[in-house]
This record gives C-alpha cells, sequence and structure tokens, in this order.
C-alpha cells in the first residue's frame, strides 16, 4: 500500500497533537506517570518524548488519552480548536454555512 505524505502537513500535525496533547493533560491536573499508567504504559518515557515532540503516539493510545483528558481526537489533531466540541456540532456549522450560500 503507497502511503501519500506531505511533509509539511506530516509536521504541522504532530506539533500540534504534541502542543494539545500536553495542554489537554495539565488541563485533566494529571502528571505524566499518572497519564501514562492510565493507556497502559509501565513509565511516562514514551509518553514525554511524545509531548516533546520527538515521537507519536499509536492511534489507539491516542483516542485512549482523549477518553482521559475529555477532550475530542478532532481537537487533539487540530482539526477543529474547541476542545470540547461534538464533531457533529461542527459539521452542523459547515452544512449550515455551505446551505445558507
Amino acid at each position: 500500500m503507497a502511503r501519500i505524505s506531505d511533509k509539511a502537513l506530516d509536521e504541522k500535525t504532530k506539533k500540534t497533537v504534541c502542543k494539545r496533547m500536553k495542554m489537554a493533560r495539565l488541563a485533566a491536573r494529571m502528571t505524566l506517570d499518572e497519564a501514562a499508567k492510565k493507556i497502559g504504559h509501565e513509565n511516562s518515557t514514551q509518553l514525554s518524548l511524545n509531548e516533546k515532540g520527538e515521537r507519536l503516539l499509536p492511534l489507539y493510545s491516542l483516542v485512549k488519552l482523549c477518553d482521559i483528558y475529555g477532550v475530542s481526537l478532532d481537537w487533539m489533531t487540530g482539526r477543529i480548536n474547541d476542545p470540547i466540541a461534538e464533531p457533529f456540532e461542527v459539521t452542523q456549522g459547515v452544512i449550515t454555512n455551505v446551505v445558507a450560500q
């Protein structure tokens, strides 16, 4: 399977995920160790590397963190800017704007 990649977009997304991952953890008032244990890691090394932008977690771990922190995956990945918005709310706004035009 071929992978189509836009390196600039990939880097921007990575920075967004890493920055928001730390923001969400701090907002949830959790330490790196607490968050790491909740997603099944023995220590906080991998999570720390992610927050620094040196690595990215696998999708299933990122989804678990979103659930733990109470934010949407769309927000964590930079697709929307409201951390507590439901994806259908965002979609409704887009559809309403298109219909209005």
